[in-house]
């Protein structure tokens, strides 16, 4: 995650096909070089059930500071 500490960053995510957006501290990042969501987030987003059906969602995010 570089310098900054995961428990204090957070990322605005949109999902790209559907624009629904949360925004959600950052747990973890995957292999494959994109974030972790925990599942309430990913569902929020999630809005045309895509993800589950596919396992991963395309989002654009911008990285914020986490408020807790």
């Amino acid at each position: 995650m570089g310098r900054r500490q995961a428990a204090h960053l957070a990322a605005a995510a949109t999902n790209e096909a559907t624009g629904a957006q949360v925004t959600a501290r950052i747990l973890d990042k995957c292999a494959f070089g994109g974030l972790g969501l925990d599942a309430p987030a990913f569902a929020q987003i999630d809005t045309d059930g895509r993800g589950v059906a596919n396992g991963h969602l395309s989002v654009s995010y911008q990285f914020v500071d986490s408020q807790d």
